[in-house]
Protein backbone atom coordinates (compact mmCIF):
# COMPACT_ATOMS: atom_id res chain seq x y z
CA UNK A 1 0.00 0.00 0.00
CA UNK A 2 2.79 2.16 0.86
CA UNK A 3 4.40 1.57 -2.72
CA UNK A 4 1.46 1.82 -4.46
CA UNK A 5 -0.28 4.56 -2.83
CA UNK A 6 2.27 6.78 -1.53
CA UNK A 7 5.37 6.60 -2.91
CA UNK A 8 5.16 6.29 -6.66
CA UNK A 9 2.19 9.69 -6.32
CA UNK A 10 4.41 11.83 -3.67
CA UNK A 11 7.61 11.04 -5.99
CA UNK A 12 5.98 11.85 -8.78
CA UNK A 13 4.16 15.20 -7.38
CA UNK A 14 7.18 16.41 -5.94
CA UNK A 15 9.74 15.66 -8.86
CA UNK A 16 7.49 17.45 -11.12
CA UNK A 17 7.01 20.51 -9.05
CA UNK A 18 10.39 20.68 -8.40
CA UNK A 19 11.26 19.95 -11.48
CA UNK A 20 9.34 23.41 -12.20
CA UNK A 21 11.04 24.99 -9.95
CA UNK A 22 14.26 24.05 -10.65
CA UNK A 23 14.06 25.51 -14.19
CA UNK A 24 12.44 28.32 -13.27
CA UNK A 25 15.43 29.15 -10.87
CA UNK A 26 17.77 28.69 -13.77
CA UNK A 27 15.62 31.03 -16.18
CA UNK A 28 16.35 33.84 -13.41
CA UNK A 29 19.82 33.28 -12.55
CA UNK A 30 20.51 33.19 -16.96
CA UNK A 31 18.28 36.45 -16.80
CA UNK A 32 20.55 37.81 -14.32
CA UNK A 33 23.68 37.40 -15.66
CA UNK A 34 22.38 38.52 -18.90
CA UNK A 35 21.28 41.55 -17.15
CA UNK A 36 24.96 41.86 -15.27
CA UNK A 37 26.57 41.75 -18.55
CA UNK A 38 24.47 44.21 -20.32
CA UNK A 39 25.11 46.70 -17.55
CA UNK A 40 29.01 46.18 -17.55
CA UNK A 41 29.19 46.73 -20.94
CA UNK A 42 26.78 49.84 -20.73
CA UNK A 43 29.11 50.98 -18.02
CA UNK A 44 32.27 50.47 -19.68
CA UNK A 45 30.96 52.25 -23.08
CA UNK A 46 32.64 54.67 -25.06
CA UNK A 47 36.24 55.51 -26.01
CA UNK A 48 37.68 55.09 -29.07
CA UNK A 49 36.90 52.96 -31.97
CA UNK A 50 39.14 50.56 -33.91
CA UNK A 51 39.31 53.16 -36.58
CA UNK A 52 39.58 55.95 -34.06
CA UNK A 53 37.33 58.26 -32.00
CA UNK A 54 33.95 57.80 -32.25
CA UNK A 55 31.47 60.79 -33.51
CA UNK A 56 28.87 61.83 -31.39
CA UNK A 57 26.10 60.63 -33.03
CA UNK A 58 27.23 57.39 -32.92
CA UNK A 59 28.26 57.13 -29.24
CA UNK A 60 24.53 58.57 -29.19
CA UNK A 61 23.27 55.77 -30.86
CA UNK A 62 25.56 53.27 -29.02
CA UNK A 63 24.70 54.51 -25.74
CA UNK A 64 20.90 54.31 -26.69
CA UNK A 65 21.05 50.72 -27.83
CA UNK A 66 22.99 50.05 -24.76
CA UNK A 67 20.13 51.32 -22.60
CA UNK A 68 17.28 49.74 -24.42
CA UNK A 69 19.29 46.19 -23.91
CA UNK A 70 18.97 46.88 -20.31
CA UNK A 71 15.45 47.64 -20.04
CA UNK A 72 14.46 44.73 -22.06
CA UNK A 73 16.58 42.58 -20.19
CA UNK A 74 15.51 44.31 -16.69
CA UNK A 75 11.94 43.14 -17.99
CA UNK A 76 12.91 40.09 -18.27
CA UNK A 77 14.70 39.33 -15.55
CA UNK A 78 11.47 41.11 -13.72
CA UNK A 79 9.06 38.56 -15.80
CA UNK A 80 12.04 35.53 -14.83
CA UNK A 81 11.39 36.34 -11.39
CA UNK A 82 7.64 35.92 -11.32
CA UNK A 83 7.16 33.06 -12.88
CA UNK A 84 9.67 31.75 -10.59
CA UNK A 85 7.53 32.57 -7.27
CA UNK A 86 4.25 31.50 -9.37
CA UNK A 87 6.07 28.18 -9.64
CA UNK A 88 7.17 27.67 -6.26
CA UNK A 89 4.23 28.90 -4.89
CA UNK A 90 2.31 26.62 -6.99
CA UNK A 91 4.54 23.54 -5.69
CA UNK A 92 3.83 24.42 -1.91
CA UNK A 93 0.24 25.56 -2.67
CA UNK A 94 -0.61 21.83 -4.35
CA UNK A 95 -2.99 20.06 -2.09
CA UNK A 96 -1.28 16.60 -3.57
CA UNK A 97 1.56 16.26 -1.43
CA UNK A 98 -1.18 16.07 1.76
CA UNK A 99 -3.13 13.77 0.05
CA UNK A 100 -0.27 11.35 -0.55
CA UNK A 101 1.19 11.92 2.97
CA UNK A 102 -2.72 11.33 4.25
CA UNK A 103 -2.54 7.81 2.12
CA UNK A 104 0.69 6.89 3.98
CA UNK A 105 -0.39 7.72 7.50
CA UNK A 106 -3.50 5.38 6.95
CA UNK A 107 -1.22 2.69 4.85
CA UNK A 108 0.78 3.17 8.43
CA UNK A 109 -2.33 3.03 10.44
CA UNK A 110 -3.40 -0.37 8.49
CA UNK A 111 -0.02 -1.70 9.10
CA UNK A 112 -0.33 -1.53 12.81
CA UNK A 113 -3.48 -2.28 13.56
CA UNK A 114 -2.92 -5.63 11.67
CA UNK A 115 0.55 -6.25 13.36
CA UNK A 116 -1.98 -6.22 16.39
CA UNK A 117 -3.52 -8.63 15.65
CA UNK A 118 -0.95 -10.70 14.87
CA UNK A 119 0.50 -9.96 18.04
CA UNK A 120 -2.74 -10.37 19.56
CA UNK A 121 -3.03 -14.27 18.16
CA UNK A 122 0.76 -14.98 18.53
CA UNK A 123 0.44 -13.84 22.42
CA UNK A 124 -3.41 -16.07 22.55
CA UNK A 125 -1.20 -18.88 21.14
CA UNK A 126 1.97 -18.45 23.58
CA UNK A 127 -0.09 -18.80 26.42
CA UNK A 128 -2.34 -21.57 25.94
CA UNK A 129 0.88 -23.58 24.78
CA UNK A 130 1.92 -22.13 28.55
CA UNK A 131 -0.92 -23.68 30.25
CA UNK A 132 -0.63 -26.95 28.26
CA UNK A 133 3.30 -27.32 29.03
CA UNK A 134 2.76 -26.44 32.96
CA UNK A 135 -0.06 -29.17 33.39
CA UNK A 136 1.90 -31.25 31.75
CA UNK A 137 5.27 -30.70 33.72
CA UNK A 138 2.61 -30.86 36.84
CA UNK A 139 1.49 -33.99 36.14
CA UNK A 140 5.22 -35.81 35.34
CA UNK A 141 6.43 -34.35 38.95
CA UNK A 142 3.19 -36.67 40.34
Amino acid sequence: MISSRFNAGFSTTINTGIKFAEKARRNVENARLLLDAAKARQKNHGGASLFGKKDATQEANEEEAARLEVEQLEDEFVSAMEEAVNTMKNVLDTPEPLRNLAELANAQLEYHKRAAEILQEAVGSIDSLQVDQEVSFSVCLF
